[in-house]
């Protein structure tokens, strides 16, 4: 139950929003015929960490209980700039309806980390058939998909009178519900299915997930109680099904209806047995006849666990520029235009397209000569269903010189798995003519070396002066002198009031970024390091942002700092970019992809170097306070 004083947190500290506890129950239908089927959600939001007691359901005298599952999803989302952390958990009770009424679902409770959180209550009508209607009664029957991804199923428009041809065979025919129960053996089957079992460190496997149905079965409900983790491996989703479209299929001589419920394109991060892991469902099934549909029962399955054979790359022929791309890619560089000025920057698109991962491809040495700057850069990468990637690196470069300057070609190196070889690939050479800016001044030119040396500012002499052979009174003498003096002693209380304000902000800004420091280095030290290394990124976008003057966010760090002052930007950028890298692998990847920096010895090294930085920034922002 929401509380007002968790209110006032969320609006004054945004940053603990994480931490916050909500907790809801729902149903996912308030009416129903008697005998349909009522699921019961009690849904709590909290941090990851938290411990959880699933609440205790009250026993219903007019519901009948029928299963329970539970789910966990988590997500990260930016808002404001800032990463943040949910953890959703799910427990889930389904009940089948007994007779007729008005029934109160009362709240319950629910325990985590020791305190009790009651969540609201609702209510569920339970009429007769006749009394749903067709199309109520259609929904009731047809099957659930997974939360939020609506019917999983196609819609008959023959519906209506395929329900009146069943009811004149029910007239004369058995009861559906002395039907013979499915056997659960047989009622469905989920199969993982790879389109190969060994590859390469980095080498596509695409992993399938399908639902089997026998014939003469139809699946009426079905929810996903796991999705496979896929941990050591780069994951890509092909395919997740929000419909299921069924083919037939033969399995042993057996007829089937098959599905597809997921289908991801595997990267392998290492070599060994490597473990593909299984999909898990809950589905409701029902026999079908010439005397219509039976009972529905409900079962649990998951897909089998498939080890596949990853080998490691090899070591002979390996080029010095190889960075673990693996794949066949093609390489290219172009520009908007072949004419540019000097000072006024341009982009140099660099293109990297093919078969395999792109995603995983850095940025190569550009080896551009003297006269061209590079300031700034940034990167798109895709990844499409048929196995084809592309990244696309956007460099702005700033000419200095006039002449004809050659773009080198711009090369990476990659393992073809289909050739078993490496291969290394370069975009072609571009000429470029560049033409005299406004500001120009040539190196060898006496002027380069003062190009940016300040003016000096001449203060008028306070002595009298004589103009054109005529004495300057003393009385006038004296007015010029007091009024210098007022200007001067104006200028100096301005300038001391515009410091004051500086250098109070500058201790402003410290002492908020102790406090932020202090919580990230909180959490390090209870060992939660995924939200440590999230409040520890929050912490430095937000610190970059207050020193260059801009948005402190994920998407504008880059940005960010580039606007450094050169000097400064070259002593933190690589260490701050190296740990950023780490703490962002931390923070999302799976926990398997990250036990070698998981561990109090690394966070200690990450600690150390983000307060080296950090306190660089500070001195730079204090200095400047000073001027």
């Amino acid at each position: 139950m929401a509380k007002i004083g968790s209110l006032l947190l969320v609006l004054f500290f945004p940053l603990f929003a994480f931490s916050q506890v909500k907790v809801q129950l729902s149903v996912d239908n308030p009416k129903v015929a008697v005998g349909d089927y009522v699921t019961v959600i009690v849904e709590v939001n909290a941090d990851k960490n938290v411990s959880i007691t699933p609440p205790t359901m009250p026993a219903f005298a007019d519901l009948e209980f029928v299963d329970q599952s539970s789910q966990i999803s988590d997500s990260v989302s930016i808002i404001n700039g800032e990463y943040k952390f949910v953890r959703v958990n799910r427990y889930i009770y389904q009940y089948q309806s007994i007779k007729k009424g008005d029934f109160d679902i009362p709240p319950v409770q629910v325990d985590v980390d020791g305190k009790t959180y009651t969540t609201n209550g609702t209510k569920v009508t339970v009429l007769d058939p006749s009394q749903i209607g067709n199309q109520a009664q259609a929904r009731q029957q047809m099957p659930r998909g997974r939360p939020g991804f609506g019917n999983p199923f196609d819609s008959d428009p023959m519906d209506e009178l395929e329900d009146m041809y069943k009811k004149l065979l029910r007239r004369s025919a058995p009861q559906v519900g002395d039907m013979k129960p499915i056997n659960e053996n047989e009622a469905f089957a989920v199969r993982l299915e790879l389109d190969k079992n060994r590859a390469y460190v980095g080498e596509q496997l695409t992993a399938s997930y399908y639902i089997y149905i026998p014939e003469g079965s139809l699946l009426r409900s079905i929810d996903t109680l796991k999705f496979p983790s896929l941990n050591n491996f780069w994951k890509e989703d092909i395919e997740i099904s929000t419909r299921l479209n069924f083919e037939p299929a033969q399995i042993n001589g057996k007829r089937y209806n098959r599905a597809l419920l997921a289908s991801y394109a595997l990267f392998p991060i290492k070599h060994g047995s490597l473990k593909v892991d299984s999909y898990k469902v809950k589905g409701g099934v029902a026999s079908q006849s010439m005397f219509g549909m039976g009972k529905m029962y409900t079962y649990t399955k998951s897909s089998d666990e498939v080890n596949v054979n990853i080998l490691p790359l090899p070591d002979a022929n390996r080029p010095d520029n190889f960075t673990g791309v693996v794949g066949d890619f093609q390489v290219e560089a172009k520009l908007e235009d072949s004419k540019f000025k000097t000072g006024q920057p341009f982009t140099l698109k660099l293109k990297i397209s093919g078969r395999g991962n792109a995603k995983v491809v850095e940025l190569p040495p550009l080896n551009l000569p003297e006269t061209l700057e590079l300031f700034d850069k940034k990167e798109e990468a895709k990844f499409f269903p048929n196995g084809q990637s592309y990244k696309e690196f956007s460099l702005f470069i700033t000419p200095k010189e006039v002449g004809t300057i050659t773009i080198p070609g711009i090369g990476i190196s990659y393992f073809d798995p289909s050739r078993m070889q490496y291969m290394t690939k370069a975009s072609s050479p571009i000429d470029i003519v560049v033409e005299k800016g406004e500001s120009y001044v040539p190196n060898n030119s006496p002027l380069a070396d003062n190009r940016a040396a300040p003016t000096e500012i001449q203060l008028p002499s306070l002595s009298p002066s004589l103009s054109a052979g005529v004495l300057i009174s003393e009385e006038y003498s004296l007015w010029a002198f007091l009024i210098i003096v007022s200007i001067t002693i104006l200028f100096f209380l301005y300038r001391l009031k515009a410091d004051f304000k500086t250098n109070h902000y500058a201790k402003i800004l410290q002492k908020k970024a102790k406090r932020r420091w202090a919580k990230a280095s909180a959490l390090a030290a209870s060992e939660d390091y995924k939200n440590f290394s999230i409040e520890a990124l929050n912490y430095v976008n937000f610190l970059l942002g207050e020193i260059v003057g801009q948005e402190g966010s994920v998407e504008k760090m880059q940005h960010n700092i580039s606007l450094l002052p050169t000097s400064l930007r070259k002593d933190v950028e690589d260490d701050l970019l190296s740990t950023v890298e780490i703490m962002q692998a931390i923070a999302f990847a799976p926990e398997e992809m990250t036990k070698a920096v998981r561990n109090k010895a690394k966070i200690k090294e990450i600690s150390k170097t983000i307060n080296q930085v950090t306190d660089k920034l500070l001195k730079f922002k204090m200095s400047q306070s000073n001027l």
